[in-house]
């Protein structure tokens, strides 16, 4: 599993963790949300 498959828990912290961190030190950010690209197998490693 790489973090193409999985992202939430691949990275050392979570983005929800991240968030809260950020939050509770009083660093302001911005959140953006997106839906993830549709590729339709395209760009993939064979």
């Amino acid at each position: 599993m790489d973090a193409a498959t999985n992202p939430h828990d691949a990275l050392p912290i979570s983005s929800d963790r991240l968030l809260a961190q950020l939050t509770e030190w009083g660093l302001p950010y911005t959140l953006f949300t997106h839906v993830p690209p549709a590729h339709g197998g395209r760009g993939q490693a064979g």
